[in-house]
């Protein structure tokens, strides 16, 4: 497996896989407001701004695919964080997950805000619940914190 860090000609690619985990896993847990507010998010044009203003993407590829990504915003917020279904259980997260955090400085805390669906993940990634899950913009939501330590 190899992560490195997104570039533009990714952008096709990683907006595809994200659209496709978050129909299978998560799209229930959200109005269509929420959906096409979600969409609008992880749109190509979207993506290349956030790329273009300085959030730094990950990708983990296997076999020469992308088998997930990671965004994390200003050192502290993980935005985007979506592992191919095919891919689940394999530690492609965790992998992706423990490279960010070579970039963030210790003592930070990165915060969340997870899909009911990746809650289960996350707390196996250490972070904790930080307050009621909630409902914004049609789009169901954990907030989670992880003090990360070195």
């Amino acid at each position: 497996m190899l992560i490195r860090e997104m570039n533009f000609n990714d952008i096709e690619s990683v907006n595809i896989l994200i659209k496709e985990v978050f129909d299978q896993f998560m799209s229930g847990d959200y109005t269509e407001e929420g959906i096409a507010n979600f969409y609008e998010f992880i749109s190509p044009s979207s993506l290349r701004e956030r790329l273009s203003s300085g959030n730094r993407f990950y990708t983990a590829e296997k076999d020469e695919i992308i088998a997930g990504v990671i965004e994390v915003r200003d050192n502290s917020h993980i935005a985007l964080f979506y592992v191919s279904g095919i891919f689940h259980g394999k530690g492609i997260g965790r992998s992706l997950f423990v490279h960010a955090l070579k970039y963030i400085p210790p003592g930070t805390a990165i915060t969340v805000n997870s899909s009911p669906f990746a809650l289960p993940v996350y707390e196996r990634l250490g972070f904790t619940r930080q307050l009621p899950a909630g409902m914004k913009d049609g789009m169901a939501f954990i907030p989670m914190k992880y003090i990360h330590h070195i």
